[in-house]
């Protein structure tokens, strides 16, 4: 029995998600029926890694609750190299939104990967940068030209040699540190 009225939307973590879930009845299990909370149209954001969501949506209290999945916003903040992991891309898309967990320095060839997927995994980096970390080669790469305008910054992995002409293409980019 019971009844559970949320009167606020809320940003709430992986283990506080957990915590409330585990007050609601899974099957014939003790707890507060989903149908006896209201969210009154609020809707709980919870952010955390890809690996801390998954959990979360594995866990008994969510797939015995599918009636409130709608009331919670399902953030992933991670690394680039986790948005842009081929097997992540069908778990990223079903969330509500990606993001960067914090600053972030990737390759050329991720930058475009990450530019590539933006619409599909509802990625916004926020208040986060992304700094491309390569080589000479990858950075002068026409390939990779939609990843290096996405990113704020580019620089060398390590010092290097190149001829006249890539070193004029690379000091005459702004975006070269």
């Amino acid at each position: 029995g019971g009844t559970i009225t949320i009167s606020d939307s809320a940003t709430v973590t992986v283990t506080q998600a957990t915590n409330f879930l585990d007050l609601l009845k899974v099957g014939n299990g003790s707890g507060i029926a989903a149908a006896s909370v209201n969210f009154n149209g609020k809707v709980e954001s919870v952010t955390d890694t890809l690996s801390n969501i998954n959990t979360l949506t594995g866990s008994a209290g969510w797939t015995g609750n599918s009636s409130v999945h709608d009331d919670f916003n399902l953030v992933v903040a991670d690394s680039v190299s986790t948005l842009v992991n081929g097997s992540n891309t069908s778990a990223l898309s079903a969330m509500n939104a990606t993001t960067f967990s914090s600053n972030q320095s990737t390759t050329a060839a991720n930058a475009h990967s990450l530019f590539t997927l933006k619409d599909t995994i509802h990625f916004d980096r926020g208040s986060y940068t992304l700094t491309i970390s390569d080589t000479p080669t990858n950075l002068l790469n026409a390939s990779y030209e939609d990843g290096k305008d996405f990113a704020d910054t580019w620089q060398l992995t390590a010092n290097a040699t190149v001829s006249a002409v890539d070193a004029e293409a690379l000091l005459a980019e702004t975006k070269f540190h």
